[in-house]
C-alpha cells in the first residue's frame, strides 16, 4: 500500500490481467483484484529465482535456435525464404489468437461485473441468501424475476437445488473421455472404459516443449493457493491462461489434456521449459513426490524409482 516502485506496477498489472486469472471463463470466478492470492504466491516465487540467469539462459537458447536454422537452410536459399515466412505467419497468427482470446476475457469480466452487481442488489431485497449465488442462476431466471416473467420467484429454493447438485458433481470423478448414452441421457448410465492405462511405468504423450527433465512432480488440481517449488514438474488435468503464473518456477510441465496448439503448450514454448501434453491418465498415474524423467521432444514419460537430489533439465 506504500508509494513504491513495486506498488506502481502491481497495481498497473492488476489494472490490465486482473480478468486473466484461473477459470478466467467462468463468471462465478473471483478475479485477480478481488483474490490475488495466486498472483501473490507467484510474484513470491519468482522474486527467489536468479534473474539474470534466466535471461542468459533464454538468450542461449533462441541463439542456439538461430543458429540451427541457419546451418540447416545455408545451402537452401529458397526454402530459407519460405521458412522464415511461415515462421513469421504462424508467430503473428498466434499473437493475434491469443489478443482475441484476451478481448473475450475482458469481455467476461465486464459481464461477471454486472452479475455480481445484480446479485448484491438482490441479496438487499432478500432475495437471496448471499450475493454471489446470483451464479447458480440461469441468465433467464435472473432477467425473468427482474421483469416479472419467471416460472418461479423463489430463487432461494433454486439456488439451495442448484448448490446441492453443483457439490454432489464437485466430489464425483470426472467422466471417461469417450462415452455411450442410451436413451435420456439424464437417466442413462454409462460404464467407465477399462484403464489399462494405470498399469506400467511409462505414459506417450505429445511433445510439446522440447527438453529432457527428471525431477519431482507436484499434482495440481487448483491454482488457487496452490504453491510450485522452484524445480517441481508441474502436473494438472488441463491449465488455462490463469495457470501461467505458476509456469515460471516448474522445472517442466505435464498435462493430461490438450493439443500442440493449447495454452500449457504455446506458454511452455515461450518460456523455454520442456513440456507433454495429452497424456492420457497422467493425473490418475502421478502423485506429488514421484520422480519421473521425460522427453519434450519424443512425449515419452517415465516414472523412476529413486528421486534426484536436483532437478536436471537437458537441452
Amino acid at each position: 500500500r506504500e508509494p513504491s516502485e513495486f506498488a506502481r506496477c502491481y497495481h498497473e498489472y492488476l489494472g490490465r490481467f486482473a480478468n486473466r486469472f484461473p477459470g478466467e471463463l467462468k463468471l462465478e470466478s473471483l478475479p485477480l483484484d478481488q483474490e490475488p492470492t495466486t498472483l501473490w504466491n507467484a510474484i513470491a516465487q519468482v522474486a527467489r529465482r536468479p534473474l539474470e540467469a534466466d535471461r542468459s539462459h533464454a538468450a542461449d537458447v533462441g541463439d542456439h535456435n538461430s543458429l540451427r536454422v541457419t546451418r540447416a537452410l545455408r545451402w537452401h536459399p529458397l526454402r530459407a525464404v519460405l521458412f522464415h515466412w511461415v515462421l513469421r505467419q504462424a508467430r503473428d497468427r498466434i499473437r493475434d489468437r491469443e489478443n482475441l482470446r484476451f478481448e473475450r476475457t475482458r469481455l467476461f469480466g465486464k459481464v461477471r461485473s454486472i452479475f455480481t452487481e445484480v446479485g448484491k442488489r438482490l441479496f438487499e431485497r432478500d432475495a437471496l441468501v448471499h450475493p454471489r449465488d446470483i451464479f447458480f442462476l440461469e441468465v433467464d431466471e435472473v432477467w425473468g424475476f427482474v421483469e416479472g416473467t419467471s416460472t418461479c420467484n423463489d430463487l432461494k429454493s433454486l439456488v439451495r437445488a442448484r448448490r446441492s447438485e453443483y457439490e454432489k458433481q464437485l466430489a464425483a470423478f470426472p467422466p471417461p473421455r469417450r462415452l455411450e448414452t442410451r436413451g435420456c441421457v439424464a437417466l442413462s448410465t454409462w460404464r467407465q472404459a477399462s484403464l489399462s492405462v494405470d498399469a506400467g511405468e511409462q505414459r506417450q504423450g505429445l511433445g510439446s516443449s522440447p527438453g529432457i527433465v527428471r525431477g519431482t512432480v507436484r499434482v495440481i488440481d487448483d491454482p488457487k493457493g496452490n504453491r510450485l517449488r522452484t524445480g517441481e514438474i508441474l502436473v494438472a488435468m488441463r491449465t488455462d491462461p490463469g495457470w501461467a503464473m505458476l509456469f515460471p518456477s516448474a522445472a517442466g510441465i505435464l498435462v493430461e489434456c490438450g493439443s500442440l496448439l493449447s495454452h500449457a503448450a504455446v506458454v511452455s514454448r515461450e518460456l523455454d521449459i520442456p513440456s507433454v501434453v495429452s497424456i492420457p491418465g497422467l493425473t490418475r498415474w502421478l502423485q506429488t513426490g514421484d520422480c519421473v524423467e521425460f522427453d519434450g521432444s519424443t512425449g515419452l514419460v517415465s516414472r523412476v524409482k529413486v528421486a534426484s537430489p536436483e532437478v536436471d533439465v537437458k537441452a
